[in-house]
């Protein structure tokens, strides 16, 4: 019969309430009365129906390798046995609780709801199972008997694998019980590996990874595995997963076992590579749907301002027309006064003045007359001499007359100015293609000419994020940026000529990639950017990276040069034609730049790469590498909205910020951050693995 609540047991635990009822047991959740703890029981009485002398013996044995596999193993991921009782009727096993559940319940939930587990979750729990196999397989041991039943969760959600008693272990019993002796090793059906239902061979630990390629597939699909068509693809059921994780189950339910991962520990790296790169991807999928969420957000807010903008201008419109009608209006009402102001004096005028003139011609120049002839009489009568025409003599002299000087006479000739001819000095014709070796570094630039480009990506781009936005067109005078990525044997020489310390050697430390995933190591920096192991043997024409925006600024005003503005490297990138990449409008591939395809699993290189190793992916210009490898330091403070106020000559970049510019995309990036328009930014004295840059000076 089974323990009720409140029964004691062994005077140590008391029983709270029944877990569970297997096949040769009972599991129940009782507290430790002395130290006021929550424990599984799993407990085996002698006289339970249906249990003989041979099974209870086969069962005591699992309880004991149970008890003695978990007493060597103290690992997050199993579940811990805390000690093993045992009286002549009773067998008792006090484990951790798990209060989270099992993985079995959680499927179950999520087939009720139509819906797999989600991607991120089945990876986490996958992966901290592998971890618990790592373990086990640590001591020379199998599981065995892996399934969603035995695979439990504590309080914070953490996967811990349980029943360790059908585990293998060397040289031990094969503890099959009679239900299994059919079998050549004992298991659950559906989640044994071939070998393991096949033979009787020693298994390997590869055989506890295809059990682990069959629960994640089953949390994946909500399908038993052992109902599929030999050689079911993942994303033939479910096309919305990547490719890089239909690659991995594939691997962990290879037929063969030396086609899998060898252990737990393998398949645990090869699942938090897996967890990262499925990080890296929802990251970038929800930058993009944020990119254009914000981009709708902002079409509707320039949609809704042009709208206001529109009705504040015909309004406008509207009361000119008012003003005007109402200035016509107020004009012909004040000529109308006036017309009747002037019919009003005529009206009061003298009888004289309102005659027409045909009636008043006699009377308007008789009278003037009449008075100019009398004044002419009385002139003649008091002018002495004027009857004789005579002259008169005066006390001067007699009258005398100036004869007119004569105008003097033009010049009859014209002396010419003298003549030169000016000396014309030559000056080479720079153009595209042009090249010029800089002294300090040995640099090799390129000339790019003055003149007209545009800039950023245009509202039907979809993929543009709105910090590119609006594009727009902008003149440039003509400029000299480099051929290449400065190289790591660049970089020495202005350390050796200068005795700089970058930001990295400053701070002891920078982010470095294992392969797998970033890890900020101390000593890391310039000279040494794998960590304080490594160095630069072999790599002096690769770019040089853990450098800083304070580092490039200085390196290039030793150089005799300058960091290029966002608009001078965009310009050198794409030219005038408004292409999306540096060589052209094709998608890009790993003979054209060194990036990190968004469709495979592995990027181009994985790291980077020697500059100038991408000549098919030239700018018109000639400037190589704009497209990945590593991304470039720019001059200007990075704001999200100065394109919509910049200006359209030789424009500098916001005159503040609190991050500068980067361009190009990288060798860990994917296609999406290779195109030319694109932007981002970082702390001035930010530093990576993927951090380099190039010069630029004026003619």
């Amino acid at each position: 019969m089974p323990y009720s609540a409140g029964h004691i047991l062994l005077n140590k635990y008391r029983i709270e309430s029944s877990i569970g009822q297997g096949a040769f047991g009972e599991v129940y959740l009782a507290t430790h009365l002395g130290l006021n703890a929550p424990r599984a029981l799993k407990i085996l009485r002698r006289d339970a129906p249906g249990i003989g002398s041979s099974e209870y013996a086969d069962f005591r044995a699992r309880f004991q390798l149970e008890a003695q596999l978990g007493a060597q193993l103290d690992h997050p991921n199993i579940i811990r046995v805390h000690d093993f009782e045992q009286d002549k009727k009773t067998l008792i096993l006090a484990m951790e609780y798990a209060a989270g559940g099992s993985l079995e319940g959680r499927i179950v939930q999520a087939r009720q709801g139509g819906q797999p587990i989600p991607v991120t979750e089945a990876l986490q729990i996958a992966r901290d199972v592998a971890q618990g196999l790592a373990a086990i397989h640590a001591l020379d041991a199998v599981h065995r008997d892996l399934k969603p039943s035995n695979i439990l969760f504590d309080k914070s959600g953490r996967a811990k694998m349980a029943d360790l008693g059908l585990a293998q272990i060397h040289g031990g019993p094969s503890l099959r019980s009679k239900l299994s002796q059919a079998r050549p090793h004992p298991g659950t059906p559906g989640y044994m590996s071939p070998e393991q239902e096949r033979t009787s061979a020693y298994l390997t630990p590869a055989s506890d990874v295809y059990a682990l390629g069959v629960v994640l597939f089953e949390m994946l699909t909500g399908r038993a595995w052992r109902n599929q068509r030999p050689g079911t693809r993942l994303r033939s059921l479910r096309a919305d997963l990547p490719q890089w994780l239909d690659d991995l189950l594939a691997s962990l339910l290879a037929e063969e076992p030396k086609n899998r991962p060898w252990d737990g520990a393998e398949a645990a790296g090869m699942l938090q590579e897996g967890m990262e790169r499925e990080k890296r991807r929802l990251e970038e999928e929800a930058a993009i749907r944020e990119a254009e969420e914000k981009a709708r957000r902002e079409a509707e807010e320039h949609t809704r301002l042009a709208a206001e903008t529109r009705a504040r201008r015909e309004a406008d419109e509207r009361a000119r027309q008012e003003a005007e009608a109402k200035a016509r209006r107020e004009a012909k009402e004040k000529a109308q006064r006036q017309a009747q102001e002037r019919e009003a004096r005529r009206a009061a005028a003298p009888y004289q003045a309102r005659l027409p003139k045909s009636r008043r011609s006699v009377t308007s120049w008789l009278l003037p007359m009449a008075t100019a002839l009398i004044f002419f009489l009385f002139l003649l009568a008091i002018w002495p001499g004027f009857h004789t025409g005579a002259p008169t003599a005066t006390p001067e002299g007699p009258n005398t007359v100036t004869p007119m000087q004569p105008l003097p006479a033009l010049p009859t000739t014209v002396t010419p100015a003298p003549s030169f001819t000016p000396a014309i000095t030559l000056t080479p014709t720079l153009g595209s293609g042009s090249t010029w070796t800089r002294p300090a570094d040995g640099m090799v630039m390129v000339y790019v000419p003055a003149g007209n480009f545009m800039m950023g990506s245009s509202d039907s781009d979809s993929r543009a994020a709105s910090d590119e936005k609006p594009q727009h067109t902008v003149y440039l005078d003509a400029y000299w940026i480099d051929q290449t990525e400065v190289t790591n044997a660049m970089f020495q020489k202005f350390v050796q000529a200068t005795d700089y310390k970058t930001d990295a050697e400053k701070a002891g430390w920078s982010w470095v990639w294992d392969g797998s995933t970033w890890n900020q190591v101390n000593g890391a920096d310039w000279n040494h950017p794998k960590g304080p192991n490594t160095g630069l043997d072999g790599l002096g024409d690769y770019p040089v990276v853990q450098v800083s925006w304070n580092d490039a600024n200085s390196y290039c005003r030793w150089a005799g040069a300058r960091l290029p503005t966002e608009a001078e490297w965009e310009k050198a990138a794409r030219g005038t034609d408004g292409r999306i990449y540096p060589w052209g409008n094709d998608a890009p591939t790993c003979s054209l730049a060194n990036y990190w395809p968004s469709s495979s699993s592995n990027g181009c290189v994985g790291d980077t790469q020697a500059v100038g190793s991408y000549p098919s992916g030239a700018s018109p210009y000639g400037a190589l590498d704009m497209a990945g490898n590593v991304w470039e330091w720019v001059a200007d403070w990075y704001s999200d909205t100065y394109y919509a106020i910049s200006p359209s000559s030789n424009p500098p970049g916001p005159s503040s910020g609190q991050y500068r510019v980067l361009r190009g995309g990288s060798w860990y990036f994917g296609d999406y951050f290779v195109r030319s328009a694109n932007r981002s930014w970082d702390v001035p004295d930010g530093r990576d693995g993927y951090f380099g840059f190039r010069c630029s000076r004026s003619p």
